[in-house]
């Protein structure tokens, strides 16, 4: 796959022209139809800025030769990078204008982190670490959708804060009964048995972080009677 920035809006529509062009073959030329029969082995993406290019790994001559069927569009060497998913090892490297692709392990496109090992550990941290970033008004949206959707099904289903709650207790519990986890100190019990001691904390933002509101949480738990 490469990637580049800096296209043109004209360039832009070009290459969407030519992919809507190829789905109406009968109306064009052969010499036409020429320069478009690429377009049906190679996968052209495009999102704002920035072109994807979809295909098979094969050499840079017929990369080059396929990006200049594509109404002479050219690339920018320096500010083009490539990702290959080959599990052989040391595959050939892209050349353009005499100048060596930049090869990375992974890139964010359309929403998703892909890596060359396909694998989805990177993509779901960073969609963890943008769902952590929601607002108010965000939670509200996701609670109103609980709303429709108990209307929809009939009964009634737990909250956000309820699912919070519930999940938080059962993670700090299974923290708290493993010693090997580099957060088990945290739990410390009191001399009664019954209640963890509390975390001091001098920030609202440390208060509302996920252990001393776990402490919390498994101290105002109803007691399970032995």
């Amino acid at each position: 796959m490469a990637k580049t920035k800096e296209l043109s809006k004209d360039t832009r529509n070009k290459i969407v022209d030519l992919h809507q062009a190829g789905k109406t073959e009968s109306a064009i030329g052969d010499s036409m139809a020429d320069s478009i029969e690429p377009l049906f082995t190679h996968k052209v993406v495009d999102e704002g800025d920035d072109v994807t290019l979809s295909c098979k790994y094969e050499s840079s001559a017929a990369t080059s030769n396929y990006l200049h069927c594509m109404n002479n569009l050219e690339l920018n060497s320096k500010k083009t990078v490539e990702m290959i998913v080959d599990f052989r090892k040391d595959p050939a490297p892209l050349i353009l204008c005499d100048s060596l692709v930049t090869s990375v392990e992974c890139f964010h496109f359309l929403d998703t982190t892909i890596t060359m090992e396909l694998k989805w550990d990177q993509n779901i941290r960073s969609l963890t670490k943008k769902a952590q970033k929601t607002t108010a008004r965000d939670k509200a949206k996701l609670q109103r959708v609980i709303h429709s959707a108990e209307k929809v099904i009939g009964f009634g289903l737990p909250s956000l804060q309820e699912l919070y709650v519930s999940r938080s207790r059962r993670r700090a519990a299974k923290i708290a009964a493993e010693p090997s986890h580099p957060g088990n100190e945290l739990f410390r019990s009191l001399p009664s048995g019954k209640r963890f001691q509390s975390i001091r904390t001098r920030t609202s933002r440390h208060k509302t972080s996920f252990f001393p509101t776990a402490v919390s949480l498994l101290n105002s738990a109803p007691l399970t009677p032995r």
